[in-house]
């Protein structure tokens, strides 16, 4: 590339496409190098555009799985492919910078430097627009009601009957593991699988998908964690007669209609209360069929945030199954209609969906999951204290008698360099970059590496976006809340609209979530 060009390229990554430094540096030395094995970059632009070298730049998954040679000449110490995504990432933005306005690179230019204006600058702000008020939303509710699929009353009425007949058993075995038994079981409860609960922060991740090396750590008040699975189990086992299997129902989700969390949650807002105490947590409402209803993926955003939409749907579960169970936990109870507007018999509902027949099924494959789940619980409990009975106490003595780690063995203070406190400090960044690893989901492992790499700061695993009254309303698989970046990993790119309507930048994560991130990361 000749400097001048190569001037105008750095001048437009900085002024047009906003780059750091050091992404610059990346940038214009990865074109040096396709230029130095491929040709003259301007060269292949004036030529086709840069089509030909682009088609030379593709290497898909399946030429990776088969061994393939890269089409182009550009040696690559490492992964393959992504040493060619790098290159071809780099040669787009160089066809951009050329068709940059729309004008070919005057190659005259000649630069020079221009002092930017140090005069301060009122802050840009977001235009206010208009928002739906409660016409808007009252008709969108009666669109949404048609499409909305609730489980047959007969098929809760048989979950909450056979919660009656086992009561006296998994309240024992519940009790046995120090699990309250009427988180889950309370009269009437229509809980679908009692002791399992939805997993709520980075601890308890790693713990649900076994990327912690504890083996002391116990969820409390639960048998087992979940990744929203156990709720769509009796759905699937209704229409499939199986369990589920990471598919559902084309273009429709599961929602839940009341709260079953425990941090911040919305049941004030939700029920009323029978008595004036509040509620024990609300984990059994987790896999309640009572508390679920499928709803299309395009209300799905509308029905989780909107308040109305909320209770009108709960208002509907209770019309449905309030005379075969008890929806919620004592004290809790169906909450006064708000609205003459908003009762159910105004709106037009489609009919409850499923019948019984693979109800027997289910009854005995929950049976069997519960059994292992509390069998693991007791066996993991046993460890722990037998662990904790043998663990030897030190003595005042032998703790005096025990080296200073900060001291030599002639009893002077150790002194570290700065290059011995650099290479700790890296060490130190490398092992926490490792353990934040094991906290994500598998396919994200190599984009953290490539972070790591870049000298990007740690992001934070398993981010909750909460709103203004501090509730969450979506979760990220990992985000730098600084600069409002958040990946987005399997279920939780539904929620990519809640990042973005609070300014955030959501990545869906695919293969080049990695280098987009890094290209648009402003340290």
């Amino acid at each position: 590339m000749q400097q001048d060009v190569l001037i105008q390229f750095e001048s437009y990554l900085r002024d047009v496409r906003g780059f750091p430094a050091g992404t610059i540096r990346s940038r214009t030395a990865n074109c040096g190098r396709l230029a130095r094995y491929e040709g003259d970059l301007d060269g292949h632009f004036d030529k086709d555009g840069m089509e030909e070298l682009f088609a030379r730049l593709t290497y898909s998954t399946d030429d990776q799985r088969r061994g393939q040679p890269p089409r182009h000449c550009v040696p690559i110490n490492g992964n393959i492919r992504n040493g060619t995504a790098t290159l071809k990432s780099a040669a787009e933005l160089y066809r951009s910078f050329r068709q940059h306005d729309g004008k070919p690179i005057d190659r005259r230019f000649k630069p020079t430097l221009v002092r930017r204006s140090r005069r301060a600058r009122a802050p840009a702000t977001w235009p206010q627009w208009q928002q739906p008020d409660d016409a808007d939303i009252l008709k969108l509710a009666h669109v949404l009601t048609p499409l909305v699929k609730f489980l047959h009353p007969d098929i809760v009425a048989a979950v909450a009957e056979d919660n009656q007949r086992r009561l006296p058993d998994w309240r024992s075995k519940l009790d046995e593991v120090g699990i309250d038994a009427d988180i889950y079981l309370w009269t009437g409860s229509p809980c679908a699988f009692p002791g399992v609960r939805r997993y709520a922060g980075s601890q308890e991740i790693a713990w649900h998908r076994k990327r912690t090396a504890s083996t002391d750590f116990m969820p409390p008040h639960c048998i087992r964690l979940d990744d929203n699975d156990y709720p769509k189990h009796l759905w699937s086992f209704v229409f499939t007669g199986g369990p589920f299997r990471k598919k559902g129902p084309r273009e429709y989700q599961l929602a839940h209609l009341a709260d079953h969390k425990e941090h911040n949650n919305r049941w004030r807002d939700e029920f009323s209360l029978e008595l004036r105490s509040d509620p024990p947590l609300l984990f059994g409402l987790y896999t309640s069929p009572a508390n679920t209803a499928y709803v299309p993926k395009n209300f799905l955003q509308p029905t989780d945030v909107v308040h109305p939409l909320r209770a009108l749907l709960l208002k509907q579960a209770y019309r449905l199954y309030g005379r075969v169970c008890r929806l919620a936990p004592p004290p809790l109870a169906e909450k006064a209609l708000d609205h003459a507007a908003w009762n159910p018999d105004a709106f037009i509902w489609g009919d409850p969906v499923g019948d019984l027949r693979n109800l027997a099924p289910f009854l005995e494959y929950r049976q069997e999951e519960l059994d292992k789940a509390l069998e693991a619980r007791l066996a993991q409990a046993k460890g722990v204290r037998t662990r904790v009975s043998q663990e030897e106490v030190k003595t005042a003595e032998e703790i005096e008698q025990e080296p200073a780690k900060a001291l030599s063995l002639n009893g002077e203070r150790q002194t570290f360099t700065l290059e011995e406190q650099a290479q700790d400090a890296a060490t130190q960044s490398d092992t926490a970059w490792a353990k934040a690893r094991e906290l994500v989901a598998e396919p994200l492992h190599i984009a953290m590496r490539h972070w790591a790499a870049a000298g990007l700061p740690m992001p934070e695993v398993g981010f909750e976006l909460a709103d203004d009254k501090d509730e969450v309303l979506a979760e990220a698989e990992l985000a730098w809340p600084t600069q409002r970046i958040a990946v987005l990993y399997g279920e939780q790119v539904e929620k990519a609209p809640l990042f973005e309507r609070r300014g955030w930048r959501a990545y869906s994560f695919d293969d080049s979530t990695a280098e987009r991130i890094t290209n648009n990361f402003a340290f």
